[in-house]
Formats: C-alpha cells, structure tokens, sequence
C-alpha cells in the first residue's frame, strides 16, 4: 500500500527544487503567448508542462535557495490554514486568481 503522507512529502521535496522554481517562472509568458496566439498544441504543451514540472526535478541536495523556501513556506502557510476547516484561503485565493484571469485574457486578445 502506498503511503500517501511520504509520497507527498517527496513531492513538496522535488517541487522545492530550484530547477523547477526557475522553468515554473517561465510558464506565464509562454502561457499568455499561447493564448495571444490562439496556439492550442503550445497551450496544452504549457499546461502539461505545469502538471509535471514539480514532478520531473530531482530532490535538491540543499533547500537554501530562495526558491526551495518559497515553496516550503508555501506548504506550511497550506498545512496552517487546512488546520482549520471554516476557511480554506488558499482554494478562496486560486478560485478569484481564476475568475479575473480569464476576461483579463479574453480582453487582451481582441
């Protein structure tokens, strides 16, 4: 049976990777490009790249750098608020980046 706490703690590990911090920046440019253009195959290439570009890197072998500490503070801003079940801020954050992404993308391209 799979344990799903350390495969996650492997995967918080291998996001915090600096490789992945550095080539995740790149993702919005490409992605706006992508939309700019109407390029559906660059647009899924975008996309399937976010999905397993947390999953690819390797462990770093120090977790000093800028980036490997963004993303761990990241996951123990998640884990403090997911402690309490009335709010869950970082969904209520991602669900309005959405909502006022889209026309904003919309607008730019006509």
């Amino acid at each position: 049976m799979v344990n799903l706490k350390k495969l996650g703690e492997e995967f918080w590990l291998r996001h915090s990777n600096h490789w992945s911090g550095l080539t995740r920046m790149l993702i919005t440019p490409f992605l706006c490009l992508t939309i700019w253009y109407h390029n559906w195959v660059g647009l899924s290439i975008v996309i399937l790249w976010t999905i397993i570009n947390p999953i690819i890197f390797p462990r770093p072998k120090r977790t000093n750098s800028w980036f490997s500490k963004d993303v761990l503070g990241e996951r123990a801003w998640l884990n403090k608020f997911r402690s309490k079940p009335q709010l869950d801020l970082p969904f209520l954050l991602n669900t309005l980046t959405a909502i006022f992404f889209i026309p904003s993308n919309i607008f730019c391209i006509r």
